[in-house]
C-alpha cells in the first residue's frame, strides 16, 4: 500500500488537521486504487492552535514538534510525556548537528548552483540558435536577391527581344527556364 503524506505549513483545503484523499470516481464514488492514499496534515492550523493558547490533543503535539524551532517551546508541548521527550532529545541533537544542518545548506547550494547552470545553458542555446537563425536568413536574403536580380535581367533581355540562347549564355541558365520567363 502506498500512503503519501503531505505536511502542509499553510491552509491548503480547508481547516481541518488532516485530510484525507484517494483516488475515485467521482460520479459513482468508485475507488480506483484502495492501495493508495494521500493525506494532507494542516501544521499551519495546529500552530495556530497552539499560539492561540487552545487546547492540543496528543496528535496535535506530536505534530507541533515537526514546526517548532524554539527549544523552550518544545519544552512546553512535550509536557511529561516518555515517547514525547524522547523524540524532543532526538530533535534537539539533530538540530544541533552542525554536519546535519550543513547538509541541508548544502542541498539548497547545490540546487541554485544548478539553477544557475540551466539558465546559462538555456541562455547560451538561445544565443547560439539566434546566430544561427541570422546566418541562415542572411544566406537566403542572398540567395532571394539574386535571383530576384537574375529574374530582371532575364526580363529585360527579353522585353530588347534578345535572342533566348544568347540570353542563356549570358545568365548562365537553360532555355527552357527562360522560356518560363518569356510566358509571364
Amino acid at each position: 500500500k502506498i500512503i503519501q503524506i503531505n505536511f502542509d505549513m499553510f491552509t491548503k483545503f480547508d481547516e481541518r488537521k488532516i485530510i484525507k484523499f484517494m483516488i475515485m470516481d467521482t460520479e459513482r464514488h468508485i475507488i480506483e486504487d484502495a492501495n493508495y492514499e494521500k493525506y494532507h496534515v494542516n501544521l499551519d492550523l495546529i500552530n495556530k492552535l497552539y499560539y492561540n493558547k487552545n487546547e492540543l490533543s496528543k496528535e496535535d503535539r506530536e505534530l507541533l514538534l515537526l514546526t517548532m524551532e524554539d527549544v523552550r517551546d518544545i519544552e512546553k508541548i512535550v509536557e511529561d510525556d516518555d515517547t514525547m521527550k524522547k523524540a524532543k532529545e532526538k530533535l534537539v541533537d539533530l538540530s544541533e548537528d552542525t554536519e546535519l544542518v550543513g547538509m541541508y545548506d548544502k542541498e539548497i547550494v547545490d540546487r541554485k548552483i544548478n539553477n544557475t547552470k540551466l539558465l546559462y545553458a538555456e541562455k547560451v542555446g538561445m544565443e547560439r540558435g539566434m546566430k544561427k537563425g541570422i546566418k541562415q536568413g542572411i544566406k537566403q536574403g542572398i540567395k532571394q536577391g539574386k535571383e530576384q536580380r537574375e529574374k530582371a535581367i532575364i526580363e529585360n533581355m527579353l522585353k530588347e527581344n534578345i535572342d533566348i540562347k544568347i540570353i542563356s549564355k549570358v545568365v548562365g541558365i537553360a532555355e527552357d527556364e527562360i522560356l518560363k520567363y518569356k510566358e509571364l
